[in-house]
Parts: structure tokens; sequence; C-alpha cells
């Protein structure tokens, strides 16, 4: 091996530090951050900060966190449908836990409000009445579910409304801090993904402007950490393998880092991970792949096992165990429900959701059509599927992750044993933005020369 592929002379994020990729990428990076920020200004003016999916979820964890009430105890109770349910009750200002004025409406319906105007944001602006009275929630009238999702997902929202608390503002002002403090966050690791990917910049780019997203960045939903997350571990794994070096062990422990934080956002998103494990051995060993999956199994095992088991809760809109029974005694009629879930997956969507989908679609293949008349100059070696090994690892990692999702809403959203020709309920447009990135991995392409490396990092 020569002295220039030792693990030790990888570096992040490698052959142009981020200084050079700045310099490539910052025209892009400006168009990014100015369209985001425009249109998080529309979203932050015209929608409350309570007009979202979930408020009660989103709202209250936010706080728990900014509070130090993540870890409070949860007591055990049975919802409507039987499902045991891990409650968790947090304390502080009634303008804050009421959450008066909420709304919870889907994305595509949150954006088209913020064209018409948002008829909940004036509640939502005069709420907090009661001053500092100090409640507690969930109540019969208040609800709660602050411990639905990892808290440290929250630490943007958090940060952005403890700034709120120290400066004693109304709740509104404080949500708005809250909203601002995911959109930073969310700019600067999305931002942060675009410099580390070697090529279809431009699309990832695409990705982090497309209204939906921009939406869930300034919102209090986790969702746009989530997206984040896997677009800096899809970018991250792209400039490895893009690279064609051994990785070294700073490399090693960023992947870890990045698996570990896509594992605690949701769990439908894991297949994602599974593109390491099958990255070629020059790049990653066998051993060193055990000691990746060792490194995961221990920050599952040792921190979310743990808080998943001690303080998650989950909605459920059915009998969960009931229909684990069934899907188990009639496994074949739930894949074809899955499957037929997912052939009829573009007629679920949104018109919104359709023309962003269909935008997205269209400018990976002309990036891909580009990558590809670039390249026919060359001879490579090796067949066309070592060739193409990351484009089939990202397009089956974004199947496997529609599946694991189709299975979840199954298994909580849908009674299994009366659904018969019915559709899938519970699918929202805001569960593909994560995958999306994804698809940026497949214009990675393996075996090719080393003399061409330099030309097609261009593309």
């Amino acid at each position: 091996m020569q002295g220039s592929q030792r693990p030790t002379d990888a570096v992040i994020p490698s052959t142009g530090n981020l200084r050079t990729e700045y310099k490539k990428s910052r025209m892009l990076l400006l168009g990014f951050v100015l369209l985001c920020v425009i249109q998080a200004s529309w979203f932050l003016i015209r929608t409350g900060p309570l007009t979202i999916p979930d408020p009660d979820m989103h709202a209250t964890a936010a706080y728990a966190l900014a509070t130090g009430q993540s870890l409070n105890a949860t007591r055990t109770e049975l919802d409507d449908f039987g499902n045991p349910v891990k409650v968790q009750t947090i304390r502080g200002e009634a303008g804050y836990l009421y959450l008066e004025g909420r709304k919870g409406v889907l994305v595509d319906n949150a954006l088209l409000l913020s064209l018409s105007g948002d008829p909940y944001r004036t509640q939502q602006r005069t709420s907090g009445a009661d001053g500092t009275k100090i409640v507690s929630v969930p109540s019969d009238q208040h609800p709660n579910r602050s411990n639905q999702y990892f808290p440290l997902l929250y630490a943007p929202q958090a940060l952005g409304l403890r700034i709120g608390l120290w400066l004693h503002t109304s709740p509104y002002t404080g949500w708005q801090l809250s909203r601002i403090g995911n959109l930073v966050a969310f700019v600067a690791l999305w931002g942060f993904a675009i410099l580390a990917m070697p090529r279809g910049k431009l699309f990832l780019a695409l990705i982090g402007c497309l209204p939906t997203t921009v939406f869930l960045a300034s919102s209090l939903m986790v969702d746009a950490m989530v997206c984040a997350i896997c677009a800096c571990f899809v970018a991250f794994l792209a400039r490895c393998a893009h690279e064609r070096r051994p990785l070294s062990y700073v490399q090693m422990a960023w992947i870890i880092v990045l698996s570990w934080l896509v594992l605690c956002s949701k769990i439908v998103y894991t297949p994602m991970l599974l593109i390491t494990l099958i990255l070629p051995g020059s790049l990653l060993s066998g051993k060193r792949k055990l000691a990746v999956v060792a490194a995961w199994g221990a920050g599952a095992l040792l921190v979310f096992v743990p808080w998943y088991l001690r303080f998650s809760g989950t909605l459920a809109l059915t009998n969960i165990v009931d229909n684990i029974g069934f899907i188990r005694a009639h496994i074949g009629s739930t894949a074809f429900a899955v499957f037929r879930a997912l052939r009829h997956l573009p007629l679920a969507l949104s018109q919104s959701a359709g023309i962003e989908l269909f935008l997205v679609l269209n400018v990976w293949l002309l990036t891909m059509l580009t990558i590809v008349v670039k390249e026919r100059a060359f001879t490579f070696r090796g067949r066309w599927i070592g060739r193409n090994r990351y484009l089939l690892l990202s397009a089956a990692s974004i199947v496997a992750s529609l599946v694991c999702m189709m299975l979840f809403l199954a298994i909580t959203w849908n009674d299994m044993s009366t659904l018969g020709t019915a559709h899938l309920e519970g699918f929202q447009e805001r569960y593909l933005v994560p995958l999306m990135p994804v698809a940026a991995f497949g214009l990675i392409r393996d075996n090719a020369a080393p003399d061409e490396e330099s030309y097609l990092s261009r593309a």
C-alpha cells in the first residue's frame, strides 16, 4: 500500500479541506442559505408556532429539555385501545404548557395556511394570560407527549426556548425563538453536508431548499434535525467512498457518531446504516466493520435502549399486540398490504408534495445523466454491478426504509384484522424527506481509475 493510502492520511472532509470545498461551493451555499432564510421568514411570520403536526409532542418536548425535565419519571397507563403507554408529567408556566390555540395540521395544509393566513396564530399570540402560573401536564384538557422522541434531537429548539425563558419573553416569542434555533441548526448541518458531498451538491442543496423541508426547519418539529442528520451521514459516507482510501480512525469515529444519531432519530431510517457495512474492504476492512457494529451496539445498549424502555411513549390508533399477532399469522396478506401501499404511494401524495418529488427525481436523473456522459470516454474495469455498487445500495436502502415505514404504520395506525382492501392509513409526505439525501449516494461510482478522480469529482 502506498503511503498516500494509509488510513492516517485521510482527513475530513479529505482530499480538499473545508476551505477548498467552500471555495468550490460558496455560491451554491449562499443560494441555499438565502432560499432557506427567505422561505423560513415567510413561515415564521405567516404561520403560528403551534400550527404543526402533533404540537402537543414537539412543543412540550422542547420545553421539557429546555427546563431539564426530559428524564422525568413516567407512569404506565392504558390508552383507549388497550396499549400500555408511558406518560411523562412535566411542570411549568401555563402559557407554555397549555398550548392555547394549537392546531394539528399536516405539513401541506400548513403550507397552504401560510398563503391564505393562519387563523390560529392570533390565539397563539395572545395565549399566556395566566402569566407565570405553574401547572402540570398532561391533564384532561391539556395533553403532553414530551417523551416520544429521543430528547437530544430537540436541542436546537430547547436552546432557543431557553433564551426566551431567560429573557422572560411571552410564550409566543419563546416559541418563535425556538423555531429560529431549529432553523439555524438545520442550515448549519445541511450546509456542512453540501460541503462534504463530493458530487451531487446541487441535488442535495435542492432537497434542503424544498418548501416542505424549510417549513420543517422553521418549526418546532424534530423532523428537520432528523433530515439534517441523515444528510450529514450520507454526505460524509459519500465523501469517504468517493476518495477510495482506507478510512482513518477519526473518520470511523464520525461515522459511528452519525450512525448512532440516525438510530436515535427514527428507527425506520436505520437501513441506510447498512451502506457502511457493504463498503469495499479496501475502504473498511472486515475487522473494522465489526468494530463499527460493536460501537453501534454499545451506543444503542448503553444509551438509546435504556431511554426507550424507561421513557419513550408511542401513539397508536389500534391495539398493537393484536396487530402483531395478526401479522404473524397472516404474513402473506401483510406483505401484500405493504406492497400495495408502496405501489399507491405516489397517489397518496398531496399536489405540493408530488411537485416537489417530481422535481427532485428529475434533478437526480439529470445529474446522473451528466455523470454518465462525462464518464463515457473512460474505460472502466469491473462489471456493471461493481461500478454501480453505491447506486444499488442507496436504492435498496430507500426501499428497505419504506417497507419498515409501512410496517410501522400497519402496526400502529391500522386495524389489520379489518383492513381488507383498504389502503394503509397514517402516511405523511414529510416522512420521505430524510430518505431523499440517500439518493445522492447513488451518484458515487466505484472502480474508477485513479487518474479519473480529479475529473469526475467536478461532476
